[in-house]
C-alpha cells in the first residue's frame, strides 16, 4: 500500500526507519504528533496532594498491561514511602481484573472516561507512563508536558519522542527504579519543577500544533511543487 502514495508519514523517526526497512522503495517523512499548547497549560493554583496519575484508554492492551504492572509491582513501593499517596487512572475500558487492584487500602482509583482531563492532571504531582509494549508516540506524555506535570516513563513509553532522561522526564525500566523516580519527584519539588519547565519548553518549540502544522504545510507545498514540475 505504501508504494501507491507519493509520500507516507510516520509520527517518529524510529517508526519511519522501521517502515523504510519494511518497504525500502517507498518514500517516508516524519510529522510528529502535536499538542495544543493553548488548551493544555500549566496550572499553579492550589497545593497539590501526593497524587500520581495516568491517562489513556484501557481498551488498548499496552495501556492495560502497563497499568496492571504499575499497580502490582511499582505502586506498593511508592505507598511504602508515602502511605497516603493516591494513584488515579483515567480512561475507559478497565477490565474486572484491573478494577480488582483498586482495593480500599490501595490508594488506587479508576475514574473511567472523563470529559475534561485537565482538571485531574493539573492536581497531580506526577504523571506516569509505565508501558512495556506499543508503537508510535504517546500523546499522553506530550499533554502532560504541556500542562507542566513531571513525567516518569519506561523507555518504551517515551519511545519516538525527542526527550532526554533527567532533562525532560525520568526514565525507568524496573519496578524499583520506577518507584524511586516517582518518589524522587514527590519529595523534590525543585527537581519536579525544573523537569516540568524544560518539558513545557520542548513541546512549545517542537510539538505545538503551530510548529507541527507548519511542517505539514511545507511537505504539502513540496509535493505540489514536485507534481507541477
Amino acid at each position: 500500500t505504501c508504494r501507491r502514495y507519493s509520500l507516507n508519514l510516520a509520527v517518529s523517526t524510529l517508526d519511519a526507519t522501521r517502515f523504510r526497512h519494511l518497504v525500502p522503495d517507498a518514500r517516508f517523512s516524519v510529522i510528529e504528533n502535536g499538542v495544543d499548547c493553548s488548551y493544555f497549560t500549566p496550572q499553579t493554583d492550589g497545593e497539590k496532594r501526593q497524587r500520581v496519575i495516568f491517562v489513556g484508554s484501557l481498551s488498548w492492551y499496552p495501556n492495560r498491561d502497563g497499568i496492571a504492572y504499575f499497580c502490582r509491582e511499582v505502586w506498593p513501593l511508592v505507598r511504602r514511602r508515602f502511605p497516603q499517596a493516591e494513584f488515579q487512572v483515567i480512561g475507559k475500558g478497565a477490565t474486572s481484573e484491573l478494577l480488582a487492584l483498586a482495593t480500599p487500602d490501595s490508594g488506587i482509583t479508576f475514574l473511567g472516561f472523563v470529559e475534561d482531563v485537565r482538571e485531574y492532571v493539573s492536581q497531580a504531582r506526577v504523571f506516569v507512563c509505565p508501558l512495556r509494549d506499543g508503537g508510535g508516540t504517546r500523546l499522553k506524555i506530550l499533554d502532560a508536558f504541556a500542562q507542566g506535570i513531571p513525567v516518569v516513563a519506561t523507555a518504551i513509553g517515551a519511545e519516538g519522542l525527542d526527550v532526554a532522561d533527567g532533562e525532560h522526564l525520568l526514565l525507568a525500566d524496573t519496578h524499583d527504579s520506577f518507584a524511586d523516580a516517582v518518589i524522587q519527584l514527590l519529595v523534590d519539588e525543585n527537581r519536579a519543577a525544573a523537569l516540568s519547565k524544560r518539558a513545557r519548553e520542548l513541546v512549545e518549540q517542537s510539538y505545538s500544533y503551530d510548529v507541527v502544522g507548519e511542517r505539514l504545510n511545507e511537505l504539502y507545498r513540496q509535493l505540489v511543487f514536485e507534481k507541477r514540475n
